[in-house]
């Protein structure tokens, strides 16, 4: 019994080693081993290259209206970086709205324009309130636009003078001056802080001073180059004007996209874009996708610009 055991451990391990040698015979599967790691290699170099080549030519078709302002590559200004390209394919657009100034007409004709999508950002860049007829009818539609995509809604000069109304006689007085009657106008009063509904207050406290993206930086009114917007004074960045102080390139490369100072058309000067035209004044209020540079601008009746 002992030999017979001894025997067939003998002829087991023979055909162990037999095996182990025919998988060490490079005749059998070591070639096809080596086949398919080698395809599978050129298949990924192959996806990579057509996958770089497929978003080259798409950014050919965003890069004439803005792609290049914005996105940089290893420091390299104006040039493509598909990886920023991609995301924005992605998730969606990054699309700014500039000053809608109680125009409520013209809010509700430009979203139905741009028909935000639940992918979308949106960043509005303040002055919600004052000079047109419906400050309130402005408000009302951004709370619920927060319901329909990602908004980002920034502060601006009049929405704080609104705020700081409740403080006292002398800021409401001001802010009476400055466009605040039209406002309560809108609410049902000329002179009653107090109709203005609780919500539109925390909207407007829950506003920011700014905005980045890797490629965009969004404020109301201005900016220090020198300086980073979390280390900017509360009066650059929302009450002073472009016809006062025209900044330089952000230290930090971003494309700034401000309103504010009403221009009749979208002021593009490559590091700075202000996208304020006027339309309580009889212009347009325009939105703008940041990365295709893509405008939408619609009049104080809601009629879209063609």
């Amino acid at each position: 019994m002992i030999l017979a055991g001894k025997t067939q451990s003998q002829q087991t391990f023979g055909d162990c080693r037999i095996r182990f040698e025919r998988l060490l015979d490079f005749g059998s599967i070591w070639p096809r081993l080596a086949c398919i790691i080698i395809a599978v290699f050129i298949f990924d170099i192959v996806f990579r290259i057509l996958s770089e080549i497929t978003l080259y030519l798409v950014a050919q078709k965003l890069v004439p209206s803005g792609l290049r302002r914005g996105i940089r590559t290893q420091g390299t200004p104006n040039a493509i970086t598909l990886a920023s390209l991609s995301r924005y394919l992605m998730h969606g657009r990054i699309l700014a709205i500039g000053d809608p100034h109680g125009c409520s007409l013209a809010l509700a004709a430009l979203l139905q324009a741009i028909d935000p999508q639940p992918a979308d950002t949106i960043i509005t860049l303040g002055d919600y309130v004052d000079r047109g007829l419906d400050s309130k009818g402005v408000l009302d539609q951004l709370i619920a636009l927060a319901n329909r995509c990602r908004l980002v809604p920034l502060l601006g000069n009049h929405d704080q003078m609104m705020l700081h109304a409740r403080s006292g006689r002398d800021d409401f007085r001001f802010w009476m001056n400055c466009g605040g009657i039209t406002a309560l106008d809108s609410y049902g009063s000329s002179g009653r802080i107090d109709l203005i509904p609780a919500a539109h207050f925390r909207f407007l406290e829950r506003c920011l001073p700014f905005y980045e993206t890797p490629t965009h930086m969004f404020l109301h009114a201005n900016y220090r180059p020198d300086l980073r917007l979390d280390k900017q004074d509360d009066h650059t960045l929302r009450w002073l004007s472009l016809r006062d102080f025209v900044p330089g390139p952000h230290c930090s490369g971003r494309v700034a996209v401000l309103g504010h100072t009403p221009h009749t058309e979208v002021l593009d000067l490559g590091h700075l874009l202000c996208i304020d035209t006027g339309c309580y004044s009889g212009g347009w209020l325009t939105a703008m996708d940041v990365v295709s540079g893509q405008v939408w601008q619609v009049n104080e009746r809601g009629e879209l610009r063609r």
